[in-house]
């Protein structure tokens, strides 16, 4: 990460008060550009961001407070100390309205001078600060209420990704996680050229990726140029210069890594860091809430596949007793739709012996279970064994299986007869 020195703009039309503050702001530390009038201000401008700007409300025959609008135009960031050898307030007040940090009457002191451009630094980095926690809260907020509205998982991490790299402004960005079955890395989501993806293909394991080091490393990995540690003939031609790489954790456990890219060296900064690992942190929890539903969904799927091979019918009630779930062979009983049998009461479903609170499901739910024989009007038997289940979450429910016995019954019938 390369720290970027601090840059000020002197304009003023006096030659040799500008030779003085330029040698006096660059024995400081600071980067001094300088201009005579507002056109070369300007000049100034497109060239370089400034951090602070010195400015004389007198410019020969041209006013400070254009040059003044003028960077709060190009650069809103930019602090501005006026300088004036006028007396009236009424420039003092103008100066204020631009925005103008604050008004130094000529002449000044070299040292307050200094320490009032150092003031205006402070409340230009305070205001940035704030700015950028704003931003960081806003973005946070936003890949958070997309990862909320799915647990397909590749979605989320598509929707987050893309979300960061636009966010962030910057080249391209991809996510890493663990195989569960196989331990390997393998990328899931990837926003930006495709060359910044080929080039790792290329590349064949030859050099680490970023996600490489902090795969072993379990740290965050910030790399300020790329270009170093890559062949020659790959160099000129890779697209992303810096990146930024940090783990996606759940508790110890290592589930992934998260980078994002960018085309010039010495982009990231350690705020970054800091929001990319919150992003990372988000996306940790989503992992898990994905993987945590996809166990669900198994273990759901599981279940009814074996509720369905079950030969005898099953009828499951809730605590109105209308049907909540029936399995394949009671829908063949019925000789109806699985999905039409929601919502049916006992009497259509058959099984039960009695009504109202003498009914078998009414029984059961008043904790009294029962094995009943009933013979349905065509003759067959079945021997129906009723029986509460509490806990659920809807209350009490009740659980009806029906064995068909007919063949039994008549045998015993028959051999009964015969011994008779």
């Amino acid at each position: 990460m390369t720290m970027s020195l601090v840059s000020l703009l002197v304009v003023d039309d006096d030659d040799a008060l500008v030779r003085m503050l330029t040698e006096a702001a660059e024995t400081r530390g600071y980067q001094v550009a300088s201009a005579t009038s507002l056109p070369e201000a300007d000049a100034a401008l497109n060239r370089d961001h400034f951090d602070v700007a010195l400015v004389d409300l007198k410019l020969g025959a041209e006013s400070g407070l254009d040059v003044i609008r003028h960077i709060k135009e190009q650069t809103p960031d930019a602090e501005i100390v006026v300088m004036s050898a006028s007396t009236s307030l009424a420039s003092a007040i103008q100066s204020y309205e631009l925005s103008a940090f604050a008004f130094v009457q000529k002449p000044f002191n070299i040292g307050q001078l200094f320490a009032t451009i150092e003031r205006a630094l402070e409340c230009r980095r305070v205001n940035l600060d704030n700015r950028r926690f704003v931003w960081e809260l806003q973005t946070s907020n936003q890949i958070a209420d997309g990862i909320a509205r799915s647990l397909e998982l590749d979605a989320v991490l598509a929707g987050a990704l893309q979300c960061m790299v636009r966010a962030m402004g910057v080249l391209g960005g991809s996510i890493r996680l663990k195989n569960e079955v196989t331990g390997c890395f393998e990328e899931k989501a990837f926003v930006g050229p495709r060359s910044m993806q080929e080039i790792w293909t290329e590349l064949k394991g030859a050099v680490p990726r970023p996600s490489d080091h902090v795969i072993a490393s379990r740290a965050p990995y910030l790399v300020d140029d790329l270009r170093a540690s890559l062949p020659p003939h790959l160099a000129g031609t890779i697209p992303a210069v810096s990146t930024l790489s940090v783990p996606i954790l759940a508790g110890d456990e290592l589930l992934g890594t998260m980078s994002v890219a960018a085309e010039r060296p010495g982009r990231f900064e350690v705020a970054d860091q800091r929001l990319v690992g919150v992003i990372a942190g988000q996306i940790g929890v989503a992992v898990q809430s994905a993987r945590l539903h996809e166990f669900v969904i198994r273990g759901k799927r599981e279940w009814e596949r074996t509720f369905d091979a079950i030969g005898d019918p099953i009828a499951v009630f809730d605590n109105r007793g209308s049907l909540l779930r029936g399995n394949t062979a009671l829908a063949a009983h019925l000789g109806r739709n699985i999905k039409a049998l929601r919502g049916a009461s006992c009497s259509d479903v058959g099984f039960c012996t009695g009504t109202g609170a003498d009914c078998a499901i009414s029984r059961a739910l008043a904790n009294d279970g029962s094995l009943t024989e009933v013979t349905l009007p065509d003759g067959q038997i079945f021997s129906v064994t009723t029986f509460p289940v509490a806990g659920g979450p809807g209350g009490a429910s009740v659980v009806q299986v029906a064995k068909n016995v007919t063949e039994d019954i008549r045998s015993k019938r028959r051999l009964q007869q015969m011994s008779d």
